[in-house]
């Protein structure tokens, strides 16, 4: 990971199937990009939302 980077949750549609993924980058634009690399141009994105990072519970 690079510096400044953040949790992406995107929804996106390919072959008539919603899936959901998360991406970490810098920008939503970014975000966008990488899922287009990933999905061949292919995917629709939905929805694109930075996620908070995750809590760590000590045990």
């Amino acid at each position: 990971m690079r510096c400044g980077t953040k949790c992406f949750s995107v929804t996106y549609e390919v072959d008539g199937r919603e899936q959901t993924t998360f991406i970490h980058t810098r920008t939503p634009a970014e975000a966008r990009k990488q899922l287009r690399l990933d999905t061949n141009g292919e995917g629709k994105i939905i929805t694109l939302r930075q996620q908070k990072p995750p809590v760590k519970i000590a045990e």
